[in-house]
């Protein structure tokens, strides 16, 4: 939250009041993809539920944006419900340790 602006998230939430959580509830709502990015960009998400479900719409909100940092996920939970709906949940470990793979070229 920056105060001097009145924004979180690059959104104006001046006038909500202190105790007035279902406003800004709502309002963070309607902005969601902006304000999930957000969070993520400033390392405030210890945990992502992610659910998948069966149907391709070819179109919609990234989640993730194309720029920003790499982040490494462990997954400690998976299950699928009976309609083919699969639900993972991810905690963040941090940066990715990269390495490189070498081709085998015995086999």
């Amino acid at each position: 939250m920056d105060r001097a602006s009145g924004t979180y998230a690059g959104l104006d939430v001046t006038g909500i009041r202190p105790n007035d959580g279902s406003a800004l509830v709502n309002r963070l709502a309607k902005h969601q993809e902006r304000v999930s990015q957000w969070l993520l960009e400033n390392e405030l998400v210890d945990e992502i539920n992610l659910f998948t479900f069966p149907v391709v719409v070819g179109q919609g909100t990234r989640l993730f944006p194309d720029t920003g940092r790499d982040r490494a996920l462990e997954l400690v939970e998976s299950r699928a419900t009976p309609s083919g709906v699969t639900i993972q949940v991810y905690r963040s470990t941090g940066r990715p340790q990269y390495e490189t793979a070498t081709p085998d070229l015995n086999t």
